[in-house]
Parts: C-alpha cells; structure tokens; sequence
C-alpha cells in the first residue's frame, strides 16, 4: 500500500477528533483499540491481507480516541489543576524553560514539587506559569536555567477570568499551552533560587543550549533598544521572535500589522525557518568538500541542538521532527515520500501529545506543508517562467496560502488576499535576517566597530521587513475580518480546490474555479445578519470594565462601552469582545456608544472599530484630551456619523423607545474628576419592560435623577459604577425599583461589586447578578416573561410580568 503513514495519521487524527467529541470512557477506547488489533491479526494470520489491514486501520482510529481521553483525564487529575485557593501560597519547583518578558511583565514556567499554606505542607506536581512585573530587581530572574529550583510565593488565578456565552473551554486552553495553572506575584523579592539545576549528560547539554540563549537574547537587547528607555526597538522585538522564538516583546500595533499583511505566521520559528537554517549548513559543509550523505547525517544532531537552543517550542518541534525524518530517510533510502514523511512525523506528534491536533500551529503547519506537496506543482506548471526563481516562490507561496486560508479565518477571525503578494518578498527577507542574525550573534565577540557593521545591516533589513508590513495600511481592501466559517463552507473550500486540480475536462475545471470563487465569497461575506424576533440584552463579562450588547427586534444592534484593562496588554476588544460579536453572527454595529471616556470603558473599542463597520457613533464629547480616547475618534470611518448625546434626546429603533437621562448639555465638561457623573444614562422602553444603564454614576448624579425624573422606574438596571460603595444609594434604589440589577466587575477585585451595596439590593428583594460569579448575563424580553441566561451556568429562568415571579 503506498503512503501506509499518512493514511494511519489521518485515522489518527480522526480517532482524536471523536474523542473529544464522543465522550467514551478510556475503558471502552481500549477494548476496540484491542478487539481491532485482535482482528487485524486474525486476518493476517488466515492471508486476507486486505482485511487485515483495514482492521488495523481502524485500531489506529481508535487508538487517536483513547489516547486523547487519557491524556486529558490524567491533566484534569493534576493536584495542581484541582487545587483551589485565592490567598497568597509559597511553592517549590523546576524552572522548565528560560524566562521570558514582556514589556511589563516577565514569564517563568515551573514544574511545581509542593505548596505550602499556614500550618500545612502539601506535595503537589504541576506545571505553573509564573507572572510577575518587569523590574529592575527581576533582570536578575532572566538567567535562570532549565533545571534550576526555585522557592516563590504567588496566588493562584482562576482557570478563567472572564467567561461569555461564546467562551472557549478554559481547561482545555490551558492544556493547549501544556500548563496546569497561572500564578501572579507581585514582586520578583518573592522569587528566590534555591539550587542550580544538575549538570550531568543530556541534561547538561540542554542547559549549555539554554545558557546560549541568554546570552543571544543579552547581545540583541544590548544592540537593538533605545539610548534613553533602555526599551527594546520594534526592529529587536521582532528579532527575538525570529531568532529565538519570543514573540512577547512583538507589540499589538506591530502585531496588527502583521496580521492584516498575512505575515504574522513568518514570526513563529516553523518548517520555512528551519528550512533556511539547514540550507545554509549544508552549503557550509560543502564548502569544505565533504559528501552529501556526510552534510546530511551531520545536519541532524545540529538539528537537536537547535531544538534545545530554541527550547522545544511547539513549532519547532513540530518542523524540526518533520525535518529530521526527511533526512533519515534521505539517508536510508534514496527516494522519500514526502506525504509517508508527513504522515509520520504527525503519528509521532500526536502520540505524544494528542491534544496538540487542535492547537493553531498544530494545523497551520500540516495544512501548509500538505497543501504545498499537492498543489506546488500543478501551480508551478500555470506560471510562466520568471528570473531568480520568481515562478516557484509564487508556487509555494500561493499554495501554502491556499491551504490554510479557512484555518485562520476559524482560529484568527481574518482573511488576507494581500499576503500572496507579500510573503514573495517577506519570505526571501526573513531568510537574509536569519542568516545574518545568527552570523551576528556568533560573532558578537568581534571588535566593536566589526560587530556594529554587522547590527546596522540587520537593523536595516529588519526595519524593511517592518515597512513592508505597513503596505497593507494601503491597499487594506484586501485583508477582512471574519466570523468562524461553518464547517460546511470549510468543505465546500477545499472540496473545490482539490476538484480545480484533480478535473481533467476543462469544463469541469471551470465549474470547479466558479464554485471555489463564490465559496471564497461567502466565506469572506459570513455570516449573513439573521433578524432578532424581540429585544435581548447582553451584559458582556469584560472583567474590570463594561460592555453591553442590544439587540433590537430586527437587525439593528447597538453595543454599549468596550470595556478594557488599565496598564494591560491584553486587548479586551480584540480577545473578548469581538470573538463574541462574531459569535452573535454580528459584522456591522449600528450604534456604538460610548457612556464616558475612561479606559475601562472605550479601551475595548479601539478594536472593535477596525474589525467592525460603525454605522454610528454616540459620546457625550468629542473634545476629552486623553491620547488613546482621541486615537478611538480618529481610528472611526469616514462613513461614520458622529453624535453628542446629552438630556433630552429621544430615539425610536424598530419598536424601542431610548431616552437619554443625563447628563445635561450644561453640565459636559472634559474634567476628568467629573467623568463619571458626566456619564451618559440611558433608558430603553420596549412594552412592557424597562431598562435603565446609568454607567459610572456616583450619589450626586443619583439624586438629581431623582428629583428631575418623574419616571425613573426600570425593571433591568445596570448597577451603577460597577456595584461601587459610591452608588447605588436608597433613594435611587427606591425611585428605579428595579427586578434584576447586573453589576459588570472584574474577579480579583474585592470590593466590586461592594458587600454593602450587595446587601442593599438583597435587602430591597432585588435579584442582584455580578459578572465574576455568574459570566455574561443575557436577558431576553418576551410578550409574556422576561428570559435569563448566565453564562457560567447555562441554565435558562423565566420571569412572567404582572406580578413578577419565576
């Protein structure tokens, strides 16, 4: 049978899929992974060799299922993955890998060995990730090594902070990044090194890799920051990803850019690196006349080496296993299949780690480097012949491309036409920067003025990567932003694909290419907006911060704030929120509101209005001086229209009515102390229900909407100020008198939603919801009871009007 690996792979990946989805019990896996093997055996053994092989065959299929469900029993049985606490521990373990940092914070993985607590000593064993700021004090925590112990006090974070309808698993997020836990510190003070880890054998080897690490990540820090800051320059940041992996010092600006050019995939170090990275050894070794099979054999301990140098990343591993069978088989046998070669190193790597298969890189680099061996060719042969290989880079290319396209629309949210054209020069680039970074960084030890001709040639080259990065800025009506495709218009894509290069006919060929375009077409245009049937209302879990979503009877859907985290590079935008939006089947935003310029509430939005069409804008003023609030202004289409809200203005959208409260025109001012009280409130009617959002108002503002509004009942409120000791008084208590009250706060805040003003709505019989213990909130009005859905709980209650009651 040809290509006997890359079909028991495929079984394999398969058996995998069916074990995350099927729920069997490892028992039940094991006994038809056995009674399929028995069978297989039988035939072989009665000379029906064809029967023989499909039972083993379908073993394979059932060993991916049994697999998967062990290993992910085994790290949901981890001590450290069920341990609960929130107060501060003291643990001691192995660091795994060497740290690395961000901009503000620097990143330790640990192999926990116990946890202490008052009074109590537990052996505990897991794998932790350690976060703590980046201070001065914490350089010191930079040349830790693989193997060395360390004793560290730390709390441990919730499996997941913030939990929305759309969510994904957060068990299974932490499984994915091979940890069992995060952990946060405070301070570096806290961390201390108790033993330097052994230096015997392999490990030694690894620790050697390691220590030259730090020294190559020591000399690009020293050669590519500023004078002044002591900040690594974007043209560094982007070095350490390419050179040794670290893609965390990458800032989300460049990042961005990146992404809309379709060249965010070159930063992971994959199979096109490693690429580049053995040609340039092999053509070393020739150069000193040694044979091919020689250069061949002696790649592939260098190979491992650059594995342990690079820390057996994920995407290494992954290129570097892919390479080594290649050149073994090189070795052994004249001819390799590179589909056989590709199936094995996926059997390999699934063995290992099964939950792997649904990693992003996991399938980005088999999808790329399996759609490059079926259509290189046949792209090749339709391209006319250009200089310096021109024609087989746009082969590859465009192939890789293809491949992978409905892969990062599912994972990323984006599709870019515009890196066909980029990635021909990008690739050649990133090349040219590898090679000369690793000469670079060898020959660090060379006179100054040697050396600093060597980092001027990087910077430049570098910097033009960058630049190149900028020109989808220009032609960006290529790059979109889209929902997750359907499953069924991922195999309409490829079925169609295949069928433009497997269709002999040319009729066929070009009802196959038209069939390929208009799903391209709608993969680019879903989902088409479905119409709401009634009102629903979403308060969004954006941790410290809020955002709520309205969905209006019909299409027209408004989203209140974006949330967003001060001092954080987390986009709550980005991550949170539009994941979400795309979730509801949402690309357009009818009215986009903003309640007042502080960060926790319009961060979010800077996001949200590049990966959205705005129709409209609503704020109480333009004219607030903060830099980041005026670069959400600038960032919002020309085809937006803009709006001052303030009181008295009324709106009627398909059957709602929408009222503003406050405040009034004379009281906008862009004092920052008056922010909050200055915050747009909102009253939405829709019959017979009510709902009032009065953002971030304190007591004053409270009781003057007390004493000027007749009617401030509401059935729905939104707990002002996030449920802050500030608000949520009596007298406006008393005056809404509201059914439900949602306060939007983050988990590691003790004091929002405050104890006394969550006593006082329980006092008043009000049923009082906070986002850290119950996720998103969705409330859906009915002609006869109320709707309400949280997403931690999943459960659905219903409240029936006249007199309330569930």
């Amino acid at each position: 049978m040809k290509r006997p690996l890359f079909w028991l792979s495929i079984l394999l990946v398969l058996g995998i899929i069916a074990g995350r989805y099927l729920h069997l019990d490892v028992n039940h896996w094991f006994l038809l992974f056995c009674g399929l093997l028995f069978l297989a055996w039988f035939f072989f053994f009665l000379a029906s060799n064809k029967l023989s092989l499909f039972f083993l065959f379908l073993s394979s299929l059932t060993l991916g299922g049994g697999l998967f469900t062990y290993h992910q029993n085994d790290f949901q049985s981890s001590p450290l993955f069920r341990f609960s606490g929130e107060d501060y521990l003291d643990f001691r373990g192995k660091i795994l890998q060497t740290p690395t940092k961000s901009s503000r914070f620097v990143n330790l993985k640990v192999q926990v060995k116990s946890l202490s607590m008052p009074h109590t000593h537990q052996n505990v064993q897991g794998r932790l990730k350690l976060t703590l700021p980046c201070t001065a004090d914490a350089r010191r925590l930079e040349l830790l090594l693989p193997g060395d112990e360390i004793e560290f006090g730390a709390r441990l974070l919730p499996h997941q902070s913030m939990v929305n309808f759309s969510s994904p698993d957060p068990y299974f997020l932490l499984q994915l990044q091979g940890i069992h836990r995060r952990a946060f510190t405070k301070s570096s003070i806290l961390v201390r090194v108790v033993e330097q880890g052994n230096q015997k054998h392999f490990f030694h080897l690894r620790r050697l890799a390691s220590s030259l690490r730090v020294r190559a990540r020591k000399v690009i820090e020293e050669n590519f920051s500023t004078a002044h800051q002591n900040r690594l320059r974007p043209a560094g940041a982007i070095l350490l990803a390419l050179l040794l992996g670290e893609r965390e010092q990458v800032s989300p600006e460049q990042v961005r850019q990146l992404q809309e050019a379709g060249l965010f995939h070159l930063l992971a170090i994959s199979g096109a690196h490693l690429a580049i990275i053995t040609y340039f050894l092999f053509l070393f070794f020739r150069l000193f006349g040694l044979p091919k099979r020689v250069c061949l054999a002696l790649l592939i301990p260098l190979i491992v080496f650059f594995v342990l140098f690079i820390e057996e990343r994920p995407s290494v591993l992954r290129a570097a296993t892919m390479t080594i069978l290649f050149l073994s088989g090189k070795l052994i046998w004249k001819n390799t299949d590179l589909r056989n070669t590709l199936g094995a190193s996926a059997f390999f790597l699934l063995l290992r780690n099964p939950s792997s298969l649904f990693n992003p890189g996991f399938q980005l680099t088999f999808g790329a480097t399996l759609s490059i061996i079926i259509f290189f060719s046949p792209l090749r042969k339709h391209l006319p012949s250009l200089p310096w290989r021109i024609s087989d880079l746009l082969a590859l290319t465009g192939a890789a491309q293809l491949g992978v396209l409905p892969i990062l629309a599912h994972h990323f949210h984006r599709l870019t036409l515009i890196g066909f054209l980029l990635n021909l020069p990008a690739v050649p680039l990133v090349g040219i920067i590898m090679g000369l970074g690793y000469l670079t960084l060898l020959l660090s030890f060379l006179p100054h003025f040697i050396h600093q001709g060597l980092v001027y040639s990087l910077s430049l080259i570098t910097n033009i990567f960058i630049n190149l990065a900028h020109t989808s800025q220009i032609i960006d009506f290529l790059t979109w932003r889209c929902p997750s495709p359907s499953g069924l218009i991922s195999l309409s894509y490829y079925i169609f694909l295949g069928a433009i290069f497997l269709c002999r006919p040319k009729k066929l060929r070009v009802i196959a290419i038209l069939l390929f375009l208009i799903t391209l077409f709608v993969m680019i245009n879903y989902p088409f907006s479905s119409p709401s049937p009634t009102l629903r209302v979403t308060f969004l879990d954006v941790g410290q911060g809020q955002s709520i979503l309205v969905e209006f009877p019909g299409r027209q859907k408004m989203l209140i704030d974006g949330g967003g985290l001060i001092g954080s590079q987390y986009d709550i935008g980005e991550n949170v929120i539009s994941p979400f939006l795309w979730h509801q089947r949402i690309k357009t935003i009818d009215y986009l509101v903003l309640t007042h310029a502080h960060p926790d509430h319009f961060l979010g939005l800077l996001s949200v209005v590049q990966n959205f069409k705005i129709k409209n804008f609503w704020t109480v003023s333009y004219s607030f001086p903060d830099p980041l609030f005026q670069k959400l202004i600038n960032l919002l289409s020309s085809r937006t229209k803009r709006a001052r809200l303030f009181k008295g203005k009324e709106f009627r959208i398909n059957g709602v009515g929408l009222r503003v409260l406050s405040p009034s025109l004379a009281e906008i001012t862009d004092n920052p102390r008056t922010l909050n009280d200055t915050s747009l409130v909102l009253r939405l009617t829709y019959s017979p229900v009510s709902l009032l959002f009065p953002a971030d108002i304190t007591k004053a503002s409270e009781a003057k909407l007390v004493m000027e509004e007749a009617n401030l009942a509401a059935d729905i409120l939104q707990a002002p100020h996030h449920g802050s000791r500030t608000s949520s008084h009596e007298e406006f208590l008393t005056a809404v008198n509201p059914i439900i009250a949602v306060a939007s706060a983050g988990s590691n805040s003790p004091f929002l939603p405050h104890p006394e003003v969550k006593k006082r709505y329980h006092q008043k019989g009000i049923i009082f919801l906070a986002t850290p213990q119950t996720g998103a909130v969705e409330i859906t009005v009915f002609k006869e009871y109320l709707s309400l859905r949280t997403a931690k709980s999943k459960e659905t209650y219903r409240l029936v009007y006249a007199p309330w009651s569930w």
